[in-house]
């Protein structure tokens, strides 16, 4: 019942040329543009082997656009957020609660594509920040997985996924209990770095690594 890392979001301005960006940096073109109405926002997504990136923006009012602006405003555009993937709502619940994380029941959500000729849907199960110390995070189910295509390959030497996301902390037994108890991602190396003055936890999950320093 572990989750794995579904996507993760980027906040950005100026969604148009931020596309141009990542499409250049990524060597690929979008599976995805559209808007999420009731959140007050915009996104393009790149989805790659072992999961995908959300570039957001701020359209209109709402929670999401909210959030994507104050986020900007404080630490400039950039990494905004980690989002969990799990194939099933009742045994990932289950399994959270009971090692301690306050998690919501499902919630249903939904996006539409530039056009709004296609819809893709889920359902996300929201913590308090402070469960993941500061990080903005949530789980999420997709009603059809495959709804998201893989993002086309233009030119040579494409990106084909994520390596790693790096994670900073001050707590290394809280990053335990999140990652580790909570959201049922395997710990698959620790490592004590004085020379750094701190610790390394690899957590392992659909072939790429969470490293929590």
């Amino acid at each position: 019942m572990s989750a794995c890392v579904d996507h993760i979001i980027i906040a950005v301005n100026d969604l148009e040329a931020a596309t141009r960006d990542y499409a250049l940096m990524l060597g690929r073109d979008p599976s995805w543009q559209g808007s999420h109405p009731e959140y007050g926002s915009a996104n393009t997504l790149f989805k790659l082997d072992n999961t995908y990136l959300e570039l957001l923006a701020a359209k209109g009012a709402g929670w999401a656009g909210d959030r994507v602006t104050q986020h900007i405003a404080d630490k400039g555009q950039g990494l905004m957020g980690l989002v969990f993937g799990v194939e099933e709502t009742a045994p990932f619940l289950a399994q959270a609660r009971q090692a301690g994380l306050e998690v919501s029941d499902p919630l249903a959500g939904h996006g539409l594509d530039l056009a709004e000729a296609e819809k893709r849907s889920w359902q996300n199960m929201v913590w308090p920040e402070t469960a993941a110390r500061g990080i903005f995070s949530f789980a999420i189910r997709h009603d059809d997985p495959n709804a998201l295509k893989p993002a086309p390959i233009v030119g040579s030497g494409p990106c084909t996924g994520v390596d790693h996301v790096v994670v900073q902390t001050s707590n290394t037994q809280a990053s335990k209990d999140f990652y580790g108890s909570q959201l049922g991602i395997r710990l698959a190396l620790e490592q004590s770095r004085p020379d750094w003055g701190g610790d390394m936890l690899f957590f392992r999950t659909n072939h790429m690594s969470i490293e929590v320093i």
